[in-house]
C-alpha cells in the first residue's frame, strides 16, 4: 500500500479531489502534527492533550485523515485521536497479508 490511487481511478479534470480538499483546510488542520495550533483542542477530541500525527503515513492517507478531522470538529464529533493515529498505520503490507490469509 503506498497511498497512490490506481491510474484508472483519476477524476476527468486529472486533479486528485483529495489535493483540493486539502488545500481548503485551514493551515493549522493539514499537519503533520493536528492539535497544538487548535483553539480549544481539548474539547474537540477525546484524547485530552494528544496529538494527530500524520508524518510517516502515505501522503493521501495523511490529506483524508486531516480533512476528516477537520470536518468532525465542525460538525461537533469529538474526534478520537488514537484511533486517528493508530488505524492507518496498521494497515501495512504485512498485516494486510495477514488479515487475508
Amino acid at each position: 500500500m503506498n497511498g497512490q490511487r490506481p491510474p484508472y481511478l483519476r477524476p476527468a479534470d486529472d486533479k486528485d479531489p483529495i489535493w483540493q480538499l486539502l488545500q481548503e483546510l485551514p493551515p493549522q488542520w493539514r499537519g503533520p502534527i493536528i492539535g497544538p495550533a487548535i483553539d480549544d483542542w481539548e474539547k474537540i477530541t477525546e484524547n485530552a492533550k494528544a496529538r494527530i500525527k500524520l508524518h510517516g503515513l502515505p501522503e493521501t492517507i495523511a490529506a483524508e485523515l486531516a480533512w476528516m478531522a477537520h470536518w468532525q470538529a465542525l460538525d461537533g464529533t469529538r474526534s478520537s485521536v488514537l484511533a486517528t493515529e493508530v488505524a492507518p498505520r496498521e494497515w501495512t503490507p504485512d498485516f494486510m497479508r495477514r488479515l487475508t490469509a
